[in-house]
């Protein structure tokens, strides 16, 4: 009798232990899953990454090459606008001058 107990109890264990042991195997499987999930949405996040560090490489790479021709251009305009404050220089004074030659030739 106590030895036919004895086994109903072992057996009762085995068969909560198999359980337990279907329950890990089971959460092992989903963890897995979405480990391999996790690590493809890390793949495909380092890809976006790697994209959008050479997306910003070009733009700077654009922004300074924009940034020298505007510093080019603005030298080249107040290039320009020395020169014409020069070319009117110019005039004024020979205008300057003709005047000063008609005074000097009516006296």
């Amino acid at each position: 009798m106590i030895a036919h107990q004895r086994f109903h109890l072992l057996k009762n264990h085995l068969a909560r232990a198999f359980i337990l042991v279907q329950d890990q195997n089971r959460l092992c499987e989903e963890i897995s899953a979405t480990t391999e999930k996790y690590i493809t949405e890390v793949k495909e996040y380092k890809k976006k990454v790697n994209e959008y560090c050479s997306i910003t490489k070009r733009l700077k790479a654009e922004v300074e090459k924009r940034t020298k021709e505007f510093e080019h251009l603005r030298k080249n305009s107040e290039a320009e606008m020395l020169r014409a404050d020069v070319h009117c220089l110019v005039n004024d004074l020979a205008a300057t001058r003709a005047r000063a030659q008609e005074k000097k030739d009516k006296l």
